[in-house]
This record gives structure tokens, sequence and C-alpha cells, in this order.
């Protein structure tokens, strides 16, 4: 490391009970950088939230992510801090070591370093193909890849703090990683490659008891696909709900009362940095908006207006409007069928948009087009 620069290791434990802490207790009074201890109780795969009480206690600004079962060469941090860019989070991955070869690296290996001379010195050819093809993915500024994988990641503090963390809705295996490199993305970071420059070993180790046969099998999939991705998640460092929203609203004529029934229960906060963009009809807006994320809802016979930048998302109203009295009566007269119709629709939207912003029955399709039966 350069002359002057310290460092710190924060051990992020998620209920073990395997001695850690005392070991963790045990060394910070020996080694010469400041060593931290946070855990929280077994109640299951938390990562994301040991990971966010981690990020809390944080003293330093850049941030070095790995996983308890992977080890790395003597010059790993010095390479990872020679790459540091503003504005750019560093994505890498692991050799995944065979069973036979990992129960072969010992304590003392690792102390003495000899446990490298038993691994590959270089990248496999799958991770070298890799390599290339993030390189190109790079370059054509792909949305989706370089893929984030959390045992090898450095990122700026103040970047995980302006999209509010890890996600902790994710909870057991899967797709918390994906998450994050997707909002790091969107909010302006760019992930780059450095595999070829600095890579781990990942020690063979039996699965977690949530891991699905297949990623897409996972219990965390329907979230991950939710139709609003938010930069800044809502149960991350900060908690909030989605009322916390800023929201802008605006409706065509046909769509005012609605529109006024719905600024009842998503307000704006301020002028700026607007999260969602609520459009009621054929409204006319700036082509341009500066809203994160831009919700379109009209009736089936209402055309589209033509954009350039489609909505994120695409509601089609109930048809409320025509219902007669004999349909009425047949709705076995409950109190939420016989709201006046402006409000069933308030209803089914305030819902709507609660399940897109929080992965409730996400629709994957690839036009995004809700349609109530």
């Amino acid at each position: 490391m350069h002359e002057g620069e310290r460092f710190e290791v924060i051990v992020a434990d998620d209920g073990s009970q395997d001695g850690t802490h005392e070991m963790v207790q045990h060394l910070a009074g020996h080694m010469p950088f400041h060593l931290s201890f946070v855990t929280q109780t077994n109640n299951g795969f938390r990562k994301c939230r040991i990971v966010n009480r981690a990020i809390s206690t944080a003293r330093s600004d850049y941030i070095l992510f790995t996983d308890g079962d992977c080890i790395f060469p003597p010059d790993h941090v010095k390479k990872q801090l020679s790459h540091r860019q503003r504005d750019t989070a560093w994505v890498s991955d692991c050799i995944r070591l065979e069973q036979s070869l990992s129960e072969t690296i010992t304590r003392n290996s690792v102390i003495n370093g000899s446990w490298l001379n038993s691994v590959p010195a270089n990248l496999p050819g799958s991770l070298r193909i890799r390599y290339l093809k993030d390189r190109v993915y790079e370059f054509l500024n792909n949305n989706e890849k370089p893929k984030l994988i959390g045992n090898n990641v450095a990122v700026w503090l103040q970047d995980l703090r302006n999209i509010n963390g890890m996600d902790e809705a994710f909870k057991g295996w899967g797709c918390e990683d994906d998450d994050l490199g997707i909002r790091l993305r969107a909010s302006g970071i760019k992930l780059k490659t450095n595999m070829q420059q600095t890579f781990g070993y990942h020690l063979w180790h039996p699965v977690d008891a949530t891991t699905p046969a297949t990623w897409r099998e996972g219990k965390n999939i329907s979230y991950y696909q939710r139709d609003i991705v938010l930069a800044k998640c809502l149960r991350g460092l900060v908690k909030r709900d989605l009322g916390d929203l800023n929201y802008r609203i605006n409706a065509s004529p046909r769509h005012q009362k609605l529109a006024a029934l719905l600024k009842q229960s998503f307000t704006r906060k301020s002028p700026n940095n607007i999260d969602i963009e609520i459009l009621l009809g054929n409204c006319q807006t700036q082509e341009n908006s500066d809203a994160e994320k831009i919700i379109e809802v009209r009736h089936a016979d209402e055309m589209p207006q033509r954009k350039s930048n489609p909505p994120h998302l695409l509601l089609i109203l109930p048809n409320c409007e025509t219902t007669s009295v004999a349909s009425q009566l047949a709705l076995k007269k409950s109190f939420e069928d016989m709201r006046p119709s402006v409000e069933r629709q308030l209803s089914w939207l305030i819902n709507q948009i609660s399940d897109a912003v929080l992965g409730g029955n996400s629709v994957t399709s690839a036009a995004n087009l809700r349609i109530a039966a």
C-alpha cells in the first residue's frame, strides 16, 4: 500500500456459533489494522442484513467485499486499491476449487503462503473467456454485464450509501448480488472487470439449505424480477415505505378525479429527484422526464402517445365506468364492490403500484403490461 495508507477489516457474521467472534476478539489486539466484528441472531440466510450493518460501521471510504469461503494472493488488496476510479465499481470472481484440493489447504499453509503452490496461478480458460466477454460488454455499455459477484467487489462507500446499501428484502440464497449490480448501474456507477489483474480462490463447501437446484427456482427470483427496480431500495441501510418516495402525478382531463384521489396517497415531497412519475391518460408532459421511473396508466380505449422513451410500466385500468345496476347486484353487494367506480380504480391502481415496486405478482413479459381481469 502507499505510504501512510491504512485499512480496516470488518467481519460480518450471520449468526454463526463456531467461535468466530472469539477468534476475532483474540486477533483484534494483535493486528496492525483495525479489526471489528458485527453479528446477528441466526434466523436463516440473511446476508444483506448483516452486510448493511458492516457498511454502517465502516470508517473507510472504499470497500472491498469478499465471502468467508474465499482466500486471495497477498497482493490482492494492493491491486484493488491501485484500480480505484470515481463512479466505478470493480467486479471480479474467484476460481472455484474442487473438494479434494480445498481440503489440502490448511491454516498453516495459508499463513506461510505454501497454499499458492497447489492452486492454479492463472485464470482457467472459462474465466479468461468470460473476462474478454466482459470487456466487450463494458465497451457496449451493457445494462447487465459484467456481472457483480459478491465474493470479489470493490466499490466506494458513498456509492453504496447513495443506493441505500444491500436490499434486505432478499432473504435466503440468491439474486442479492445481481440486484446490487443493477441498482449501482441505475445510479450512474459503471461496473468494470479486473478479473485478469486480481482474482481469488473459492474453497469447496456444502451448499446452503436455501440454495435451489437452479438459479431460476430460487425463492428470491420473483422479487428480483419485480417490474419497478429503484436505484435506492426501500429495505436497505435506511428503511422506507412507498409513502416515503417522491412522486409526480400528471393526468388528462378524463382522469382528474382519479388523480386527486391518488395524490392523497402518493404526494410529491419536492420538485426534484422524482422517484416515480405517474401518467394518467394521454396528458401533456416533457418527453425527457427527469423521473427515475415512469408508470403510464390508461383505459383500454385510450391510444398511447408515441414516445421515444416508453414507460417502465404500462397499466390498463379496469373498466368501472359502465357497470350496470344488475352487475353491481351480482357482486355479492359487498362494500368493496359497491364503492364508486373511481374509488375502486384507485384501490386497484395502488395495489398494482405496490406490487410493481415491492415485487408482488410480478409480470415478466417483455411489454410489462398488466390488464385487469
